[in-house]
């Protein structure tokens, strides 16, 4: 049985560059990386080897009720993630583990479902403030 590839890791990092930057290049630089969600040492070493920069947009929201949804949702990931992996290992699907899957689906659904309620009536709300 192969297990998983091991990552090899990336070579130090030796040389320190320092650059000095205006005000307004600064805000920029910093802004640029905030919507990337990288460092800034990681921002400039992408530009430096013409990869991709990933440009994430910046959302707001302060509903309780979303974030507990989307963080119970998370925790059920992770539970998932956990049950796939015993299977890939060669685990057996026993009938616990079975009705353990179908709540977990079950859950999902019922989450989703109340995810899309909450965004239907946010979006609704915003189109009715314009």
């Amino acid at each position: 049985m192969s297990g998983r590839k091991k990552k090899t890791l990336p070579p130090p990092k030796k040389h320190r560059i320092t650059i000095r930057l205006t005000e307004d290049e600064y805000v920029v630089l910093k802004k640029e990386c905030e919507l990337s969600q990288l460092s800034v040492s990681e921002y400039i070493r992408r530009l430096l080897l013409h990869r991709k920069i990933p440009i994430y947009p910046i959302v707001i929201h302060d509903d309780r009720e979303l974030i507990e949804e989307l963080h119970k949702i998370n925790k059920v990931g992770n539970n998932l993630n956990q049950i796939a992996r015993y299977l890939n290992q060669g685990g057996v699907l026993t009938n616990p583990l079975a009705k353990q899957l179908k709540d977990i689906a079950s859950h999902m659904h019922d989450s989703l479902m109340r995810l899309d309620a909450a965004a239907e009536k946010e979006y609704q709300s915003i189109n009715t403030k314009k």
